[in-house]
């Protein structure tokens, strides 16, 4: 601890000294110039040490650095190598590394298929929905891109002269690893909209709404009045009350492929509608109810009941359909039945908005469940395996070859919501340095929330220099702030920065003032 301090002071001690190097390196700076620099660079030295020296970050670790882009100086530090809890703004580090990996036009493919022969306007085989690992079917976020596919694909079936079908719909969600969350993500984020897992065959963003009823007085029961999209097997506990609250207090419990859903806490009293975003358990599995219920519209008959893959090979397993397992040298994962091996033929496909619109939506709303998708497509892309582990390996590679020391780093997923992610200050601006001088920097950029403008950090910075010039992403969990982009300062100069707070003892808002009067700082300074 005391060789960590020690550390601090020598950042402290050499940021004028940075600034005085940058100066004096200028062609026709005068000795006026000069001066203004210093007291630029102490004004905003000032105000740091404000908001370092509050009792309410006592028992906080604090990391900032800020780099000048175009001299390549550190011009301000402060326990610049510190690993730290980053929260969202780890999703600087999957984004710009999907962009230069897998580049910025890629898309992914959904292809409805089928198996068997069709004959007497009969098909004697199944349908199939193969993802391709797109998070867009069916979302909000893009609704032009793919507005009507379900019915474009029942449509294509009856094109074929099929009016009925001996087998079933399934959704094959093979392109990812089966387990769909970080090992280490945690329960009680699991179950709410933003710990909607990665899915290969996702759609309308792997969440559902539940509305909700509320009683006249706090303390009153609450009603469930209805689920969008409709899933016919989930088994709901509801445990919600009406309180005074007037915001979602209201908390969802339940794993992946888990049937049942407890949702606990309180909503606004007296509502005749309140609606609660939770996570989907199967989102392949909904796929194919969905898809099902189109051809059920265009009187195409259906023999069997909607499925998966993995619920083919979960039945056969129950039901000892395969041969012993324990007799047989191959992994669980890589075993099948008849049905899941089938020959296909491609019937239809949609293919995904760019990769680029995608990295603007996971970057502007800091959309976990697309950033999680974008790691496993690296893995997909790199090692042929769509998971976490395979996909972080693949990024942190990426970075370790543009010379970025990754000593301390630790990246458990792809969104920042694991708290076991970790990451300096200092690593964090250097990526963005290397994304600043890339052939992706543009697509990079501009899916940066804008200061006061747009995304998590419109309303900050309102009415000073950093408004509509600072840009930046932003990454909040309890006792976790961040933020990490750029900003042009007044004279011109454009600054990258990183900082990160853990661990503070005052409220959420106070630290965001707190790293926000840094930012406006960071905007004024002219040198």
């Amino acid at each position: 601890m005391q060789f960590q301090r020690f550390c601090s002071l020598v950042d402290h001690m050499t940021r004028i000294y940075y600034l005085i190097f940058l100066a004096l390196s200028v062609q026709g700076h005068s000795q006026n110039q000069l001066d203004s620099s210093r007291n630029y660079l102490a004004t905003l030295d000032s105000v740091f040490k404000a908001v370092i020296a509050d009792s309410m970050l006592k028992h906080a670790s604090f990391g900032y650095v800020v780099k000048d882009l175009d001299s390549g100086i550190h011009i301000y530090g402060y326990d610049t190598e510190r690993a730290l809890t980053p929260a969202s703004t780890m999703k600087l580090v999957t984004t710009g590394g999907a962009l230069n990996i897998l580049g910025s036009l890629y898309r992914c493919t959904t292809s409805l298929e089928y198996s068997g022969k069709v004959e007497n306007r009969i098909l004697h085989g199944n349908i199939f929905i193969k993802g391709g690992g797109d998070p867009t079917l069916g979302s909000k976020y893009f609704s032009r891109a793919n507005p009507s596919y379900l019915t474009h694909w029942s449509s294509a079936v009856k094109n074929l002269g099929i009016d009925s079908i001996t087998g079933s719909v399934i959704g094959d969600a093979q392109f990812f690893s089966e387990s769909m969350i970080p090992s280490n993500w945690a329960w009680g984020d699991i179950g709410n909209y933003y710990g909607a897992a990665a899915c290969g065959l996702s759609c309308y963003d792997n969440s559902l709404t539940f509305e909700f009823r509320s009683g006249k007085n706090a303390g009153d029961s609450t009603e469930i009045i209805g689920v969008v999209p409709d899933f016919p097997d989930l088994k709901i506990v509801n445990q919600v009350l009406a309180g005074n609250t007037k915001v979602d207090l209201a908390y969802i419990y339940g794993g992946p492929f888990e049937q049942k859903r407890y949702i606990r806490g309180t909503i606004p009293k007296a509502r005749k509608s309140f609606k609660v975003k939770g996570a989907n358990p199967d989102p392949a599995y909904l796929f194919a109810i969905q898809l099902q219920h189109e051809l059920l519209k265009k009187n195409i008959a259906i023999k069997g009941s909607p499925t998966t893959i993995r619920k083919i090979r979960e039945r056969n397993s129950q039901s000892n359909y395969l041969a012993d397992l324990s007799k047989i040298n191959l992994p669980n994962d890589s075993i099948s039945d008849s049905i899941t091996v089938q020959v296909r033929k491609t019937i239809a496909g949609v293919k995904s908005p760019s990769l680029s619109q995608i990295v603007f939506w996971t970057n502007l709303i800091s959309n976990n469940l697309f950033a999680e998708h974008l790691v496993r497509l690296i893995g997909k892309h790199k090692q042929d395996v769509g998971s976490v582990t395979a996909g972080t390996s693949c990024i942190k590679n990426f970075w370790l070859s543009k010379g970025i020391d990754l000593g301390g780093m630790c990246m458990s997923d792809g969104s920042g919501l694991s708290r076991s992610n970790k990451i300096t200050a200092s690593q964090l601006v250097e990526i963005l340095s290397v994304m600043d001088t890339c052939s992706k920097s543009k697509s990079f950029y501009s899916s940066l929330p804008e200061a006061g403008k747009t995304g998590t950090i419109r309303g900050m910075c309102k009415g000073s220099a950093a408004e509509g010039n600072l840009r930046a992403k932003s990454g909040y969990m309890s006792g976790v702030r961040s933020y990490a982009g750029y900003v042009t300062t007044l004279s011109g100069r454009r600054l990258a920065f990183a900082m990160i707070a853990n661990n503070y003892s005052c409220t959420p808002a106070d630290m965001k003032r707190k790293m926000e009067s840094l930012m406006v700082k960071m905007a004024e300074l002219n040198y």
